[in-house]
């Protein structure tokens, strides 16, 4: 009989124990918080100096009526990790403070806000649909975002290496008008720059129909300006890829000193078309003007060879208009009936990278491939061999 009470109080404890394993850790506050002027984010994980307690105490804030974030969000173990700073703090002033969207695998920024490149690739991903949290994950969460259903990830021939990403053009579709006709999503960068380098893999199949012309992803800034809104300096610009009739590249360009409503096209200095069924891989460089001057400069890479070098531009009068935007767009257009193809045609995209440093080639020379290296090394001894098995 007296061991009864013991293994009562054991059984109790054991019962005590497991309902705090999933209550809210004794050490972190959750705050909701109004505040009119956040829209995007759901949540932030911060340190914050109690000055009574005189301790630094982790806080998750609840923005604007958002849920409770579950317990598998990533704010959690953001918040569980942060490390206490050795120093005291100041009332009012917050330490690693760091946003999260309401999707749990989305945060607040992207390796580019740390000044590292920011790498796209599908070999993470399931072949087939485009799941919705690999979209969010990849994208960083873009607030705009058009014709995910138009989109497949691949393997084989339509992967630079892995796996890559199949955009469907269905016929008879031009312009970019509704979510179900054309490819646009415009996810933030996680920072703000002046100069900026991109660039992706990209492949035409055997039989794609070229029509008039179509655009191919790009950058952008502010209101990153499309669409006949031409620029004032304020607003926004932006600068994206386009094929035309021949097959040939253009840079499409929206800035304040176009010269007429729709753009400036830049073409690239190509001798023949892009080579169908063959990769292509580009890389361009924006360097934004000083605000009123015209000095700017776009530069772009085709296949290792400096092919558009044009200076003197103009994107900006303002200082906080900058690079801002990544504008993921491909679709037929222009717009009506003669942009459009008559038959569906697709296309394929890979390995899509952003940094302030060269991502492909650095004064025409390839350098060193990342994330997408060979399963087997000794299947190419160079970065030269590596490129060319994924020329088909």
């Amino acid at each position: 009989m007296r061991l009864f009470p013991l293994a009562l109080l054991l059984m109790i404890g054991i019962l005590v124990t497991s309902t705090i394993l999933f209550a809210e850790p004794v050490d972190i506050q959750v705050q909701r918080y109004k505040d009119t002027t956040q829209k995007k984010y759901a949540y932030a994980g911060k340190l914050y100096w109690d000055q009574r307690r005189r301790k630094w105490q982790k806080k998750i804030v609840v923005y604007n009526g958002a849920p409770f974030p579950a317990k598998t969000h990533p704010v959690w173990e953001y918040v569980l990790n942060l490390k206490t700073p050795r120093y005291y703090g100041v009332t009012g002033k917050d330490e690693k403070y760091k946003n999260f969207y309401l999707e749990a695998n989305c945060i607040g920024s992207t390796p580019l806000a740390d000044d590292q490149q920011w790498v796209i690739n599908f070999d993470h991903t399931s072949t087939g649909r485009y799941s919705d949290a690999a979209f969010r994950k990849d994208w960083h969460c873009p607030d705009w975002q058009m014709g995910k259903n138009l989109v497949n990830v691949v393997d084989g021939k339509g992967a630079y290496y892995g796996k890559g990403l199949r955009i469907h053009y269905p016929r008879g579709i031009s312009g970019c008008y509704s979510p179900k006709h054309c490819v646009n999503w415009k996810p933030e960068l996680g920072k703000r720059f002046k100069k900026l380098y991109y660039g992706y893999r990209f492949k035409f199949p055997q039989g794609f129909r070229f029509v008039k012309g179509g655009k191919l992803p790009g950058i952008g800034g502010g209101d990153s300006n499309t669409n006949g809104a031409i620029p004032n300096g304020a607003d926004g610009w932006s600068v994206r890829m386009m094929w035309d009739k021949e097959g040939k590249l253009v840079q499409y360009v929206y800035h304040p000193d176009q010269p007429g409503k729709y753009g400036d096209v830049m073409p690239l200095a190509m001798q023949q078309p892009v080579t169908l069924g063959r990769w292509h891989t580009v890389q361009t460089m924006v360097l934004l003007n000083q605000p009123g001057e015209k000095n700017g400069v776009i530069k772009t890479w085709l296949d290792g060879k400096l092919v558009l070098d044009r200076q003197g531009m103009r994107f900006r009068n303002v200082d906080r208009l900058e690079i801002d935007r990544l504008l993921f767009a491909s679709f037929y257009g222009g717009s009506g009936p003669y942009w459009a193809p008559r038959q569906d045609q697709y296309a394929f995209i890979d390995d899509v990278r952003l940094s302030p440093r060269p991502v492909f080639y650095k004064n025409d020379t390839l350098i060193a491939e990342q994330n997408h290296q060979p399963a087997n090394t000794s299947e190419a001894t160079s970065v030269g061999q590596a490129e060319n098995r994924h020329k088909t």
